[in-house]
């Protein structure tokens, strides 16, 4: 390979980790605010406490799926969660209005005995439904 080659190259390969850092950066700013909309009441659930024990530990790095619809943001986040007897997964939808975020929903899976615990109900909040 020739040398100017071997610059094209780097220039590209340093260029794709920069674009990945940025995006990997702003996708963590987005999901910051409901993560912890979710994190929050988790740790105060007395259904989550029962299920999992405390203290509880959260996975750093959420499964997300963000998207606009109209005017609001919607996001859905899975987050692993884990405590002395056992562990889960929370399953989020937030909606961000008007730069607000607000918990749609909220549901721990368990692992142990694939039960899902409601722990905020979509249908009680007022969200607006996704189209």
């Amino acid at each position: 390979m020739a040398k100017g080659s071997k610059g094209v190259a780097l220039l590209f390969a340093f260029g794709g980790l920069a674009v990945g850092a940025f995006l990997f950066v702003r996708f963590s700013q987005t999901v910051r605010v409901p993560m912890a909309l979710a994190t929050s009441f988790a740790e105060t659930s007395p259904a989550v406490q029962a299920a999992l024990g405390t203290p509880l530990a959260f996975g750093r790095f959420p499964e997300a799926k963000v998207r606009p619809a109209q005017s609001l943001l919607n996001a859905r986040i899975g987050i692993h969660v884990s405590g002395p007897r056992g562990e889960g997964k929370l399953v989020e939808w937030a909606q961000q209005n008007a730069g607000q975020w607000k918990l749609c929903s909220l549901i721990l899976h368990t692992d142990s005995d694939n039960t899902n615990i409601v722990l905020v109900s979509g249908a009680a909040t007022p969200c607006a439904r996704e189209p």
